[in-house]
């Protein structure tokens, strides 16, 4: 009987492990399109404060949905660059979209990172609000 006991709690815990090894790897993917911004910004401030102290705004900024204001800089198939350095990669096709260059818009998305090279702020999954 304690052979069996033995093996139980063994089994319990491959299942336990094998369980949440699962839920974790396969857990649903953002919907960033739904979620509510954590913060809403100008571009002109973000992109300033990831200049002047680019780790401490990671910490801030990293992997959070965001919703940022902004000119339109250039417009490309699959993003945009608004003014002062906020790349954007939108989920939907520009191809056939009626944005113009030098509009003010504003737009939702998560920040995935700073390119120190470029000084542009990289936001992933956009959605155009306006």
């Amino acid at each position: 009987i304690e052979f069996m006991r033995k093996w139980i709690v063994v089994l319990a815990i491959i299942f336990l492990a094998a369980a949440g090894s699962y839920l974790y790897l396969f857990r649903e993917h953002r919907d960033i399109k739904n979620e509510k911004p954590e913060l809403i910004i100008t571009s002109a401030l973000i992109i300033s404060e990831f200049i002047q102290e680019p780790s401490k705004s990671e910490q801030k900024y990293l992997n959070k949905t965001i919703q940022v204001s902004g000119i339109i800089k250039e417009i490309n198939p699959r993003g945009l660059l608004l003014s002062d350095g906020i790349y954007c990669t939108i989920n939907d096709s520009l191809a056939h979209s009626s944005l113009n260059i030098e509009t003010q818009i504003t737009i939702k998305g998560r920040v995935i990172g700073f390119d120190d090279l470029l000084e542009q702020i990289k936001l992933d999954q956009c959605f155009i609000l306006n």
